[in-house]
């Protein structure tokens, strides 16, 4: 096995043995080793691979797990997001499709502490990342990540279970929203560096929630998004003909409009030439994959990817006061500010 690298403490054994038990991978059968041939830290959370040697053949049993973990000290992912994604992965990943999200074995929060762990399949022997951040996959395969977004987004499209069994629907009051408080010290900290215009549409935005969250106000054309759509987020598959694909980190799943996701995935991620020749392509792949659409028109789709896209403005300042790297947030600004132009978002202010 590989060289071993330290463990949190409740990732022993004894507990490791007891998950994959209670799950029916193991009968009498023991862990009687683990390695850690990786460890690392993300720009939110601690990832690892382990592998796993048992006492006595256990055909049932995984032979890697793939681990994620809180970063200590870091503002995000928060304990509530952890259990955000534990939730996710203990009841709604099993009313998915198959195939489209990794196998949990396990989602635990250690008490009232803030250690957290999530134990899913290691995908690694049969799925790689769709590209390289921060290239753009290649077409076919970013039309099978929209096509996979809109599999999971036909689920829950408008269904009764939201906001009841399923999630809680947003609150928009705008004057204890964060924004608030985080747009003034943006501003300040950016000074020339943002534009006259740009603050101005920020201010505008900022100005104008009951026009922007109209759109929430009796939910219809609604459905569980995951709501951190960004491509290195998918995994498809290392056939080149294969369509499988499967979509990572849950933590921020809520309840929104489709295009949330969409405007995330393309127009946060992609500088303007790239996304002016693709995005229609991509928008009409998604909506010809969408079933069913009801009464959802293409141009309703249209409209609502525009909202997105203007409600995304506020991203990179959540993103600036979690601490994330300014090559994240800064970037992010600038290519969903071009977005916002590109798309007339302003116009829907009135």
């Amino acid at each position: 096995m590989a060289p071993n690298a330290k463990l949190p403490a409740e990732l022993d054994r004894e507990h490791l043995t007891q998950v994959l038990r209670d799950g029916g991978f193991l009968s009498d059968q023991s862990i009687r080793e683990i390695a850690v041939p990786i460890d690392k830290d993300t720009e939110v959370s601690h990832v690892r691979t382990i592998e796993l040697l048992y006492d006595r053949p256990a055909p049932m049993a995984p032979n890697k797990l793939f681990v994620k973990t809180g970063q200590p000290g870091r503002i995000t992912p928060t304990r509530n997001a952890s259990k955000i994604e534990g939730s996710f992965y203990s009841g709604l990943a099993a009313t998915l499709p198959g195939g489209i999200t990794p196998r949990c074995y396990g989602a635990f929060q250690a008490g009232d502490s803030e250690a957290w762990h999530i134990l899913l399949e290691d995908l690694d022997p049969t799925h790689e990342r769709a590209t390289q951040w921060t290239l753009p996959p290649p077409l076919p395969r970013f039309k099978d990540i929209v096509a996979t977004l809109a599999r999971i987004h036909a689920v829950y499209w408008d269904d009764p279970r939201l906001g009841v069994t399923v999630g809680n629907w947003p609150t928009h009051t705008w004057s204890d929203t964060p924004f608030d408080k985080i747009f003034p010290g943006f501003v300040a900290m950016l000074g020339e560096r943002l534009s006259a215009e740009r603050r101005d549409l920020l201010e505008a935005q900022r100005r104008s929630s009951k026009v922007l969250f109209a759109r929430y106000a009796g939910p219809r054309n609604a459905t569980l998004i995951h709501g951190d759509a960004h491509v290195l987020n998918f995994m498809v598959s290392r056939d080149p003909v294969s369509k499988d694909t499967r979509l990572l980190d849950w933590e921020s799943w809520r309840l929104g409009t489709a295009t949330d996701d969409l405007a995330y995935l393309i127009a946060m991620q992609y500088p303007p030439d790239y996304r002016r020749r693709f995005e229609r392509l991509l928008l009409d792949h998604y909506w010809e994959n969408l079933d069913p659409k009801g009464n959802y028109s293409r141009d309703a789709l249209q409209e609502d990817y525009r909202r997105s896209v203007l409600l995304l403005l506020r991203r990179p300042l959540f993103q600036w006061d979690a601490r994330l790297s300014a090559s994240i947030w800064w970037n992010n600004l600038e290519r969903i500010m071009l977005a916002a132009n590109d798309l007339s978002c302003r116009d829907l202010l009135g």
